[in-house]
C-alpha cells in the first residue's frame, strides 16, 4: 500500500503536468496550430524534471482505447468504397505502405522489419490534421472531405496492418496467435449479425449509465485484446463498429470526449517523455533520408489523387500540403514494435516523427493559406 506522503507527492506532480501541458495547449491555440505538438514538447521538456508514473501509461491507454473505439463507431463502409474514395485510398496506400515494404524487402530487410518500417511511414495523423482542419475553419473546402475519407481509409488500413503485424510474433508469443485470429473473427461476426441487437438493447440503458457501459466494455475488450496477443487498440476499434449504426451515439460520445481528449494528450506525453535521442551522423542522414521520402510520398498522393476525385488545382495544392503529418498511429507502432527494429532504425524512426510532426504542421499552416 502506497504512503500518504508518496501519493499526496505523485498528486502534486500530476497537478503540475496538466498545468503545463494546458499552458502548452494555450500557446498552440494562440499560434494556431493543434496541441499535441505542445503536449509532445512538454513531454521532452519535463522528463528531466519528474520520473515516469503507473497514471501516465494508463491515462495513454485509456486515449488509445477510447480514440480507436469512436474510428470504429463513425466508420462508413458506403462511404469508403465509393469510386473515388477508394480511388485515392487505394493510391495512398500503394504510395506510402507498398512502395517502402517493397523497397525495404528489395534491401535485404526482413519481412517483419520491413512491414513495421513501412507501417510507421503510412499513416498521416487523422487527430492532429482534422483537429487543424476544424481549427483553421476549413469544414467547407473542397479537399477537407477527401481528406476526411483518406483519414477512415488509412484508420482501418492501420487496424488490419496492426492485426497482421502483432500474429507475426513482434513482441507476443506465437502460441497465442489462434487466440488472436479467434478474438477477431468472433467480434466481427458479433458486428455484423447482432450489431441491430445490441443496438436496440443499448439504447434501452439509462444515458447515466450507456457511457460507463460503453467505456468498460471497450477497456475491457481491449485489454483482452491485448492478452491474446492482438493490441488494445484493435480490440477497442472492433467494439466501436457494433455500435456504428447506433443513432444516439454522439450523445455518450460527448460524454466520453473530454477523457478520450485527455488519454490522447498523455499519450503524445508520453511519447515526447520517454523519448531520447541519439544524435550521431548515421541517425541524422537515415532520419533526414526518411522524411525527405515520406513527404515526397504524400505530396504524390495529394498531386495524383487530387486529380482522380476531380479537385481543382488549388485545391490539389492545398491537399498535398495537408496530408504530410504522421502522428499519433506512427508514434503507437513505433511503441509497440521497438524490439523488432534495428537499434540505429529505432533512434532515426523517433527522429523523423518529432521532425515530420514539426513540419506537418507547418505545412498544415501554409496549406490554409494557398
Amino acid at each position: 500500500m502506497l504512503e500518504p506522503a508518496s501519493v499526496a507527492n505523485e498528486l502534486v506532480a500530476l497537478g503540475l503536468i496538466l498545468l503545463v501541458m494546458a499552458l502548452s495547449a494555450l500557446i498552440c491555440h494562440f499560434i494556431k496550430i493543434a496541441p499535441f505538438l505542445g503536449y509532445l514538447v512538454a513531454g521532452i521538456i519535463l522528463q528531466n524534471f519528474f520520473y515516469k508514473q503507473i497514471v501516465f501509461i494508463i491515462l495513454s491507454k485509456i486515449g488509445v482505447i477510447l480514440l480507436f473505439f469512436h474510428i470504429g463507431s463513425v466508420v462508413s463502409w458506403k462511404g469508403i468504397v465509393s469510386t473515388k474514395n477508394l480511388a485515392i485510398i487505394t493510391l495512398d496506400f500503394l504510395i506510402n505502405f507498398m512502395a517502402f515494404f517493397i523497397v525495404l524487402i528489395l534491401l535485404g530487410y526482413p519481412s517483419l522489419q520491413a512491414g513495421v518500417i513501412a507501417t510507421i511511414l503510412y499513416p498521416t495523423s487523422s487527430v492532429v490534421t482534422i483537429g487543424n482542419l476544424i481549427q483553421q475553419r476549413r469544414s467547407g473546402y473542397p479537399e477537407t472531405e477527401v481528406i476526411v475519407w483518406l483519414m477512415v481509409g488509412e484508420d482501418l488500413v492501420i487496424v488490419m496492418l496492426m492485426a497482421v503485424m502483432t500474429q507475426l510474433g513482434a513482441h507476443f508469443e506465437v502460441h497465442n496467435s489462434m487466440f488472436g485470429l479467434s478474438f477477431i473473427l468472433v467480434m466481427v461476426i458479433i458486428g455484423i449479425f447482432f450489431s441491430r441487437r445490441l443496438s436496440d438493447l443499448y439504447l434501452r440503458i439509462p444515458k447515466e449509465a450507456g457511457s460507463l457501459f460503453l467505456f468498460g466494455s471497450a477497456f475491457t475488450l481491449g485489454i483482452l485484446a491485448y492478452k491474446v496477443g492482438l493490441s488494445e487498440a484493435l480490440g477497442a476499434f472492433l467494439f466501436g463498429m457494433w455500435f456504428s449504426k447506433v443513432g444516439k451515439i454522439e450523445e455518450v460520445e460527448k460524454q466520453l470526449g473530454f477523457l478520450r481528449e485527455l488519454g490522447v494528450a498523455f499519450f503524445f506525453f508520453l511519447f515526447g517523455f520517454e523519448v531520447s535521442f541519439k544524435l550521431d551522423p548515421y541517425t541524422m542522414a537515415l532520419a533526414l533520408g526518411i522524411l525527405a521520402f515520406s513527404i515526397g510520398s504524400k505530396w504524390l498522393t495529394g498531386t495524383i489523387g487530387g486529380k482522380l476525385v476531380g479537385l481543382g488545382k488549388k485545391a490539389r495544392r492545398r491537399l498535398a500540403f495537408s496530408i504530410w503529418t504522421r502522428g499519433e498511429f506512427s508514434m503507437l507502432f513505433l511503441w509497440m514494435f521497438s524490439d523488432a527494429l534495428p537499434l540505429l532504425w529505432f533512434e532515426a524512426l523517433k527522429l523523423f516523427v518529432i521532425l515530420n510532426l514539426f513540419l506537418g504542421l507547418i505545412a498544415l499552416f501554409l496549406s490554409s493559406k494557398r
